[in-house]
């Protein structure tokens, strides 16, 4: 899933896309695991107006947003 999906405004996340993929993994019996795409393609325009430490931190969160949603 490409992070300008999840997030393509600064502070807003929309996980309906990946929550309906990871149901119909789940249901038909698949495990799911997850990488964050992080080509300059699939980053939300927002994050190329970040300095590279404000880029950072902000992937880190977005990585953990993501493992705190889909833990169980």
């Amino acid at each position: 899933m490409d992070w300008n999906i999840i997030s393509p405004t600064q502070g807003v996340y929309n996980f309906s896309y990946l929550d309906y993929h990871v149901d119909q993994a789940l249901a038909q019996g698949y495990s799911v695991a997850f990488s964050i795409n992080q080509s300059i393609g699939a980053m939300p325009a927002w994050v190329g107006r970040l300095s590279t430490e404000d880029r950072k931190r902000v992937y880190y969160d977005n990585a953990f947003r993501v493992a705190q949603r889909y833990k169980d």
